[in-house]
């Protein structure tokens, strides 16, 4: 229930706009992100299936669109905000 919560506040632009750019994007969106990525090579390396291995990997995606949509939609966004989202954006689907 608090996640919900959570979730609906940071979409409805409740969280500040500072905690949800840098602690939740940034730090806990980049966390999460790697944990997956780490988790879907070691599946790799276990020769488990690659179907797998990606969908473990590929978990996180809806996670960070989720955190982007919520900084651009936020309604104290500004260019770096909007920017610095996109940019973390493209860098996670690289790694």
């Amino acid at each position: 229930m608090v996640l919900l919560s959570s979730m609906h506040a940071r979409w409805h632009g409740h969280t500040p706009l500072v905690h949800l750019f840098w602690r939740d994007l940034l730090a806990w969106g980049s966390l999460f992100n790697g944990l997956m990525v780490f988790v879907g090579l070691m599946l790799y390396a276990k020769r488990v299936d690659p179907v797998v291995a990606w969908g473990v990997h590929l978990l996180a995606l809806p996670v960070n669109l989720f955190l982007v949509a919520c900084v651009w939609r936020h309604p104290a966004a500004q260019t770096w905000a909007k920017a610095g989202a996109a940019a973390w954006l493209a860098l996670t689907l690289v790694v």
